[in-house]
Protein backbone atom coordinates (compact mmCIF):
# COMPACT_ATOMS: atom_id res chain seq x y z
CA UNK A 1 0.00 0.00 0.00
CA UNK A 2 1.23 3.20 -0.78
CA UNK A 3 1.63 6.19 1.79
CA UNK A 4 2.61 9.38 2.57
CA UNK A 5 4.49 11.99 5.21
CA UNK A 6 2.55 14.56 6.95
CA UNK A 7 4.64 15.83 9.97
CA UNK A 8 7.09 13.33 9.75
CA UNK A 9 4.39 10.26 10.19
CA UNK A 10 3.53 7.83 7.26
CA UNK A 11 -0.31 7.41 6.57
CA UNK A 12 -1.87 5.34 3.88
CA UNK A 13 -2.84 6.56 0.68
CA UNK A 14 -6.70 5.49 0.57
CA UNK A 15 -7.75 7.34 -3.19
CA UNK A 16 -6.84 10.66 -4.80
CA UNK A 17 -8.94 13.75 -6.09
CA UNK A 18 -7.85 15.70 -8.98
CA UNK A 19 -7.79 19.29 -8.85
CA UNK A 20 -7.02 21.02 -12.00
CA UNK A 21 -4.44 18.65 -13.33
CA UNK A 22 -2.93 17.16 -10.35
CA UNK A 23 -3.89 13.90 -8.35
CA UNK A 24 -4.42 14.71 -4.99
CA UNK A 25 -3.99 11.86 -2.40
CA UNK A 26 -6.40 11.05 0.33
CA UNK A 27 -4.51 10.32 3.54
CA UNK A 28 -6.43 8.02 5.87
CA UNK A 29 -5.68 10.17 9.11
CA UNK A 30 -7.97 9.74 11.48
CA UNK A 31 -10.44 12.22 12.31
CA UNK A 32 -12.18 13.05 16.10
CA UNK A 33 -15.67 14.04 15.08
CA UNK A 34 -17.47 16.99 16.81
CA UNK A 35 -18.97 14.99 19.59
CA UNK A 36 -15.43 13.63 20.79
CA UNK A 37 -13.78 17.02 20.69
CA UNK A 38 -16.58 18.73 23.01
CA UNK A 39 -17.02 15.24 25.54
CA UNK A 40 -12.50 15.43 26.08
CA UNK A 41 -12.97 19.19 26.34
CA UNK A 42 -15.66 19.42 28.88
CA UNK A 43 -13.64 15.95 30.79
CA UNK A 44 -10.47 18.21 30.73
CA UNK A 45 -12.13 21.32 32.29
CA UNK A 46 -12.96 19.58 35.06
CA UNK A 47 -10.00 18.21 35.60
CA UNK A 48 -8.57 21.59 35.39
CA UNK A 49 -10.96 23.00 37.43
CA UNK A 50 -10.43 20.40 40.14
CA UNK A 51 -6.86 20.61 40.18
CA UNK A 52 -6.84 24.73 40.53
CA UNK A 53 -9.65 24.16 43.92
CA UNK A 54 -9.35 21.17 44.76
CA UNK A 55 -12.66 19.68 44.42
CA UNK A 56 -15.38 19.23 41.95
CA UNK A 57 -17.35 21.66 40.17
CA UNK A 58 -20.87 22.18 40.57
CA UNK A 59 -21.47 21.40 37.04
CA UNK A 60 -19.48 21.08 33.59
CA UNK A 61 -20.79 23.51 32.64
CA UNK A 62 -19.55 25.68 35.95
CA UNK A 63 -16.35 24.02 34.95
CA UNK A 64 -16.17 25.04 31.09
CA UNK A 65 -17.36 28.59 32.06
CA UNK A 66 -14.41 28.79 34.29
CA UNK A 67 -11.92 27.47 31.90
CA UNK A 68 -12.88 29.75 29.14
CA UNK A 69 -12.58 32.34 31.26
CA UNK A 70 -9.49 31.53 32.90
CA UNK A 71 -7.80 31.36 29.41
CA UNK A 72 -9.61 34.73 28.36
CA UNK A 73 -7.18 36.41 31.06
CA UNK A 74 -4.54 34.62 29.80
CA UNK A 75 -4.72 35.44 26.04
CA UNK A 76 -5.28 39.28 27.21
CA UNK A 77 -2.30 39.14 29.90
CA UNK A 78 -4.18 39.57 32.95
CA UNK A 79 -3.20 36.56 34.36
CA UNK A 80 0.28 34.91 34.78
CA UNK A 81 0.67 31.40 34.92
CA UNK A 82 4.07 29.45 35.12
CA UNK A 83 3.59 26.71 33.21
CA UNK A 84 1.66 26.10 29.60
CA UNK A 85 2.04 22.54 27.94
CA UNK A 86 0.02 20.26 25.90
CA UNK A 87 -1.75 17.26 27.44
CA UNK A 88 -1.41 13.29 25.78
CA UNK A 89 -4.20 14.52 23.27
CA UNK A 90 -2.39 17.61 22.26
CA UNK A 91 -4.49 19.77 24.29
CA UNK A 92 -3.74 22.61 25.56
CA UNK A 93 -3.21 23.38 28.94
CA UNK A 94 -2.56 25.30 32.13
CA UNK A 95 -1.02 25.16 35.71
Amino acid sequence: MKSYEVLGKEYPIIGEVRSGDTLVPLVGIRMMCDEEWNRQARENAVHNYIREFGHKPSSVEAAVAWQRSFIAELEKGEKKHPTIRKDVRGTTIYF
